[in-house]
């Protein structure tokens, strides 16, 4: 009872399977990172109001929320709402987040915050 090897050349795979393509997207290149920390601007708006860019501004100069409201002469709660949207927009979860891809796309690099808000 012991087991069989076949020697049947036609059973042994013979051509190279090739990998199955990646659904990974593709790295941008070197030097193509939109406004990533240096503060340089990009095309895409991310379809965010005049409103939203002096928030998100405001937030990356450290304001609190206090702040940012009455700089913008809105309430905490319409702030709040306003922030729960730019999310949305963003794809981003929380202040920090928010930061973070301002900073990376360049988001309100150009936006100059009025004087005496921060």
């Amino acid at each position: 009872m012991s087991a069989q090897v076949s020697t049947h050349l036609d059973e042994i795979p013979t051509a190279r399977q090739e990998p199955a393509e990646s659904t990974r997207p593709e790295a941008p290149p070197q030097g193509d990172r939109g406004g990533h920390i240096s503060g340089e601007s990009t095309q895409e708006t991310f379809d965010l109001t005049p409103l939203e860019h002096q928030i998100i501004a405001l937030t990356l100069e450290g304001c609190s929320g206090q702040e940012r409201s009455s700089m913008v002469g809105i309430s905490e709660e319409f702030l709040d709402a306003h922030l729960k949207t730019i999310y949305a927009k963003l794809g981003v979860s929380n202040e920090f987040e928010l930061i973070l891809f301002a900073l990376y796309h360049g988001i309100a690099a150009n936006y100059e915050v009025p004087e005496g808000s921060a």
